[in-house]
């Protein structure tokens, strides 16, 4: 299972840095940098996340950039370049290559869609039990009892209503399962709101309890 848990955690990192870079990619293009002047830098932190707004596993990730480049100006000053906010085609077409990217990254992997799953992934081999639960929650489906394959219900208040990701609407785009959500910008200064947002992105399932409803719905609570 410590194996197992490496390799999936590997294969996490490996596609998180690959979504940066295409970030990054999009960054340097609409402030019209190319991509041979190593000069220019871009900033950008990546949280990994586990769970999904029902608690349930849905691995994914949370990423701050800034929303312009460095540059080296003549006479070596460092300057700040913003660069505007991205067009629904440009989303669009960022979320295309981070698909790209991570599909051919997982084919090499031996983990493609024509891979055998017993032999490309372990777990379904050493444990099936857990795979089912894994494979049903990431679905959000119900894995067990009297609503098996039924869609999980979701009850209760957002955690955070505005920085929620969804996966249709401005600056949003989803393609062949993956979604780019990047219609939140927090104003210069604003630690407040910079905070908030960081918090959100950072949160931790522990950090939640379920609590029954009224009509035995689970719904998740956040603590504190």
């Amino acid at each position: 299972m410590i194996e197992n848990r490496k390799r999936f955690t590997s294969r996490i990192l490996v596609a998180g840095c690959g979504r940066r870079l295409a970030v990054f990619s999009s960054l340097r293009r609409r402030a019209g940098i190319p991509a041979a002047n190593r000069q220019a830098r871009c900033g950008a932190v990546s949280f990994v996340q586990r769970f999904g707004d029902a608690l349930n596993l849905n691995v994914h990730f949370h990423t701050l950039a800034l929303d312009g480049i460095y540059v080296v100006e003549e006479g070596g000053q460092v300057a700040f370049r913003p660069v505007p906010p991205p067009s629904d085609t440009e989303v669009a077409r960022l979320t295309e290559r981070v698909q790209r990217r991570i599909g051919k990254l997982l084919e090499r992997r031996g983990l493609g869609p024509q891979a055998d799953h017993d032999e490309s992934d372990p777990l379904v081999r050493n444990e099936p039990l857990l795979a089912e639960l894994y494979s049903t929650s990431i679905s959000g489906r119900v894995a067990t009892g009297p609503r098996a394959g039924r869609r999980l219900a979701k009850v209760g208040d957002e955690v955070d209503v505005e920085n929620l990701a969804v996966s249709a609407g401005l600056r949003c785009a989803t393609i062949s399962g993956f979604s780019v959500h990047a219609n939140v910008c927090v104003p210069a200064h604003d630690r407040v709101r910079l905070e908030r947002l960081a918090r959100y992105e950072t949160r931790d399932a522990t950090l939640f309890r379920a609590e029954a409803t009224h009509n035995s719905d689970i719904a998740p609570r956040e603590i504190g």
